[in-house]
């Protein structure tokens, strides 16, 4: 992993299509701006835990729906090779 320290307004660049930009910075929490081509999905991972949970139930094909997911997309992301 790598760490990184950046200030207000700071950027980073990963690839030549992504920038992450720190938008605020709080006491407890820090306002992140993402830029990135739109088909690229971008998830926080409690969502991603949340996804994973349901697909062994029946509520997952409304979960994924109601994240923007379609049956295939969802099913890639919560197979056998899925990443958190």
């Amino acid at each position: 992993m790598l760490v990184l320290t950046r200030k207000h307004g700071e950027k980073i660049r990963i690839g030549n299509d992504i920038t992450i930009t720190v938008v605020d910075i709080g006491k407890a929490r820090v306002k992140l701006g993402i830029e990135a081509p739109a088909g690229h999905r971008i998830l926080r991972s409690e969502l991603i835990v949340k996804l994973e949970s349901a697909s062994d139930d029946d509520d997952a094909p409304a979960l994924s729906r109601a994240l923007g997911f379609n049956e295939p997309a969802f099913a890639g992301l919560c197979g056998a090779g899925a990443r958190a």
